[in-house]
Order: structure tokens, then sequence, then C-alpha cells
């Protein structure tokens, strides 16, 4: 909650405040739209105004159905606190912290409400005047004592595309499944993009891909061309290109949980949503960041889930940061770069999680980064003079063995797909019906990698791989790829076949297609470039997936309406053979 009241004469002195928290009306985002009544009245007298004692009734964890009887209940057992008004309060008196009642009966509204009894001058330090109640001393007193992030290292935003369809892609789209692939993306155009995304800390290879040839010109001319008002300043939408390539921290500005910042690598350009700052010691100021105590007092800055450059510039750090926080910092990124390299959605993929001993492995790996986060707690805590007693609840990694399964028996699929390093690239595979070869082969290739006795496990977890290849298989695969799916499947009279999608071109089509009855539409043709789903769109009609098909109709009907002026021209496409 901020509460910011401006600085003219008749500044509201607030006597009874009831913060409510999200969701109290059910309508609007619930993470962003707080709620707060007060009661206050106009007080010219400076003295008077500052010194006035709050009573703050805190009914954020509470049941929407159940904060009016809280709110009730806490008035009716809250014991009225008689201050003079007039008396003034040191630094570290009694009366300089908030001082707070939890009640402990046995009754079913009161155990969740909390109340500040508090000088509206304690206030005053909290950047732009924000009325962070609950904050005690010591987190005030930091605001105080350090300089503020925004003075060392100033967090910057990045490029906003303007149209993220037409300019940004994931990795597999533009990144061919094997050197042989005859639908590429032209060297030079597709550079490393990091967006916001999902919680992830420590550590997380861009997965998406910019369109910034010749220096982002066809983006600048893009933001030219939308916006005429800006008379051709474009740097006002794609913001900070002097920064563009160097190593950083990055943090998602949109998230549900606690603050989330990673390694932001060399060589990448930041956009809004994972807006960077480019400190000098980049794995300790990242440390730092990610520890308990930040996340409080960044809490005291803005609760919301919308956390922006501004917010953040405002984070009271130390000039010099401990050398152990950096040496931490990287033993988590390590970590992390060790789980991704069993992500076959990472660009840093390798291998899946090895399926041996697979979830001592996992306790192994939890332990690790709970005791390394542990101790950049403690380390921090003592850097503010805080005391530690905020546990770190962080989402830790986790094991299913189900989609363990399924990895597996994908790994075993893209290298019969020439994906993993196989031997034949371009490989068709028939789903539907299943292919006794390809179970067979696949088989094979989880024998070698992880033994027959993993096998049985698999098949018992998924129901049998002949089975999951024939039904769950392809949805599964289009959920993990955000339904970019690099693998297409087509199907039709009973048939389904899959293939890379950077090597669905005619050649490779056209027979597939004349087996199932089934012809291309007439004038198709690829450009890696306009992204998988704009050249799987006029196949849609073969598509077995629902989802993704839903998805690929409304990618047809914008086509249609005229919505991508911008397609590459068919003189410029790879050409059906």
């Amino acid at each position: 909650m901020k509460i910011i009241f401006n600085r003219s004469p008749w500044y509201r002195d607030v006597e009874f405040l009831a913060h409510s928290g999200p969701g109290l009306f059910g309508v609007g985002n619930p993470g962003t739209l707080q709620t707060v009544a007060l009661v206050a009245q106009k007080q010219g007298d400076a003295q008077r105004r500052e010194a006035r004692w709050c009573t703050a009734y805190r009914l954020v964890d509470v049941d929407d159905e159940d904060k009016e009887n809280h709110l009730r209940q806490a008035m009716d057992r809250d014991t009225p606190l008689n201050f003079d008004p007039s008396e003034t309060h040191d630094e570290g008196s009694p009366s300089d912290s908030p001082r707070r009642l939890r009640f402990r009966d046995s009754t079913k509204f009161a155990h969740a409400t909390t109340i500040f009894h508090f000088p509206q001058s304690t206030l005053m330090d909290l950047p732009r005047r924000t009325w962070a109640y609950w904050i005690d001393a010591p987190l005030r007193r930091a605001f105080k004592a350090f300089p503020r992030l925004g003075d060392i290292a100033p967090p910057r935003q990045g490029l906003a595309t303007t149209d993220n369809f037409r300019f940004v892609r994931y990795w597999w789209e533009v990144t061919p499944a094997h050197r042989d692939a005859p639908a590429k993306a032209p060297a030079g155009r597709w550079t490393p993009y990091v967006k916001g995304g999902q919680f992830r800390r420590w550590y997380e290879s861009p997965r998406h891909r910019v369109n910034w040839e010749e220096d982002g010109r066809e983006i600048k001319q893009a933001i030219i061309d939308r916006y005429p008002y800006l008379k051709g300043e474009w740097q006002w939408v794609a913001k900070n290109t002097s920064y563009y390539g160097r190593g950083g921290v990055s943090w998602s500005y949109l998230t549900s949980g606690r603050f989330s910042a990673r390694r932001l690598e060399a060589g990448a350009i930041f956009d809004v949503a994972g807006s960077s700052l480019f400190p000098e010691d980049v794995p300790g100021m990242l440390a730092l960041l990610n520890s308990s105590p930040i996340h409080r007092l960044l809490q005291a800055i803005n609760p919301t889930v919308n956390l922006q450059v501004g917010d953040l510039a405002e984070l009271p750090v130390p000039r010099e940061i401990p050398p152990e926080l950096a040496a931490l910092a990287e033993s988590a990124i390590r970590i992390q770069q060790d789980l991704d390299a069993c992500d076959e959605s990472s660009p840093d993929f390798v291998l899946p999680f090895p399926w041996a001993d697979a979830v001592d492995r996992m306790r192994i790996i939890q332990r690790e980064l709970a005791a390394i986060q542990q101790q950049i707690d403690l380390i921090v805590c003592d850097l503010y003079g805080l005391k530690n007693d905020d546990p770190h609840t962080d989402e830790r990694p986790t094991l299913d063995s189900i989609d363990l399964s399924r990895r597996w028996i994908s790994f075993g699929v893209g290298l019969l797909l020439g994906r993993w390093n196989g031997n034949e690239p371009g490989r068709v595979l028939q789903l539907t019906p299943p292919d006794p070869r390809v179970v067979r082969d696949v088989r094979e290739i989880l024998q070698a990698r992880i033994g027959e006795s993993a096998i049985s496990e698999i098949e018992a977890h998924v129901g049998g791989i002949d089975s999951f290849l024939m039904k769950d298989f392809y949805p599964w695969h289009v959920r993990l790829y955000r339904r970019r799916p690099p693998y297409w499947a087509l199907g039709s009279r009973g048939e389904v076949h899959l293939m890379p999608h950077d090597f669905a071109i005619g050649s490779q089509l056209k027979p597939i297609l004349r087996k199932m009855g089934e012809t291309l539409p007439d004038g198709w043709n690829r450009c890696v470039d306009d992204g998988i789903a704009m050249g799987l769109a006029p196949l849609r009609a073969l598509v077995p997936d629902p989802a993704l098909r839903r998805v690929l109709d409304q990618v047809a009907a914008d086509c249609e309406g005229g919505r991508f002026p911008w397609l590459t021209p068919v003189h410029e496409r790879v050409r059906i053979p």
C-alpha cells in the first residue's frame, strides 16, 4: 500500500487506518488493487501533525469475506493509546517504532489482525513519504544510513519493440535444429533478448531473440512510424541502447512472488519487463538483491506486484558489498546452469535430468540452494543491522517423475529427428498409428543412456511409450514450447507425422501429405524469420492439437485482415522445390 500526501499547509492528519489489501471488492487485478479506509482531519500545525499517533489495522492476510468482522473485533478489543500529540520522539526511544499487537484468542476472526500504533513522524524518512506503517525502526534507519541504488547503479529500462509478434522470437524458432536445416534465419539478425518472464533467480540464458539487424534499423523505423509525435526520436521507446550488450543484473518487474534477480549475460539486449542495472560487482549485487532483507525493503517502497525502475532506484544499498556475497552468488549461478542443462527448452540444454537417484539428487540441489540463501541472508542482515527473522520461502526446484519420463522420451525423439546431434537430420516420424520402428529406436536410446530398468519405470509413468507418443506427446510438446513447437505434427485420415520445423519445406511435406491424401495450400512457402506460427498457420487444418490450432486460427485471421504488412515478400522466402 502506498499513501502519499502533498506538502500543503492543510496536510492530512491521519487518525485511523484500515488496510484491507487486495481483492476487497472482487474487481480489477487483485494483485495491484489495494484498498484502504482512513479517518483524517486537516491540520496546519506541522509539529502537531507529525507527532500525531495513528492507529492502523492490517487486514491484508484476512479472507475477503471476514475482513469486516476482523476489523470490528479488533476495534472492540484495541485499547486506545492516549499520547500527547505535542510530545517529541527521539530516534531509538520506545515510541520511535510502531507497537505491534497481535491477538491470540480463540475466536474465529481475531487471529490474523495486526494493530500498529505509531507517530506519523516515523514515516517521513521513507521514499516518497510512503505510508509503509508496518516497517520497524531498523528498516526505516536503512533508508537514512545507506545511499540509494539509483545513485550507485541506476536501474534502466530497455527496449520496447512496439510489435513483439513481428520482432521477437523464441530461440528455437531461429536457431536451426541441425547445421543442414534448409530453412534458416540469416546470420546476424536475431540477438539474444532478455524479457521479464516468470520467477527466476540467479541465472537464465535468454530464451528470446530480437531482430536487431543493422543496429535495430527495422525496430527504430517502426517506432518512428507508430509515434509520429516523437519526430524521429526513437530513443524515447528503444531506451538506453548504449547499454545493450553489457553484462549486468536483470529482474522481472512484474512478479506474483518475491523479487527475483538474475545475471544479465553480456551480448544480450534487455527490454522494459526485464529492466536491468549495471553495477561494478555484478555477482555481489545479485546476491544482495535476492536476499530476504532486500525483499522487506522493497515491500516498504512498493508492496504491489509491479516493481518499476523508479521503485528499485529508491532501494538503500551499501557502497561496498562483502566479497563473500559474490562467491555465494556464483555458486547459485552454477547450480542453476546445471539445472538448465537438463531443460530442453533452454538454450543450454545437454541432457535431461539424470534418471538414476533423481529424487536424491534433487534433494541435494535443494539443500545447496537453501544453504546458499541462508548464508546470504545472514550476511545481508548483518550489513543492515537486522534480525534474520524473515525465513526465505523461495520456489525451489522440484522433481516430477512423470514429467522427467516425458523429457527422456522427448530426448529420444529429438535424437531421431536430428535435433540433438542425431545422425539422420530431417527424418520424419510416424506417431499415429504407432510406428514400431520409432518406439523401438526410442527404447534403444533410453536403454543406452539410462538402462533397461529405467525404461520399465518410464513406461509405467506415461502409460507406455507407444501410447504416449500416439496420444500425449504432441500436446505436451506444444505446452513445453509455449505454443511455438519446434516439431510440427501434421495429420489426416488417422495418420500423424512429426518433423523438425526447419526441415518443413515443400520437398519434405509434399510426399507426406500425398500419402495422407492431402496437398499443400496454393503458394505455401516458408520464411523462418516470420516465426513458427506464421509458417504453420496455412496448414492449421492438419494440426492435431486443438490448443495449437486455436492459436493458428487467430494468426491466420490476423493475416487475412492485413495486420501483418511487414511479412517477408514471397520472392525472399524459401521456395517450394
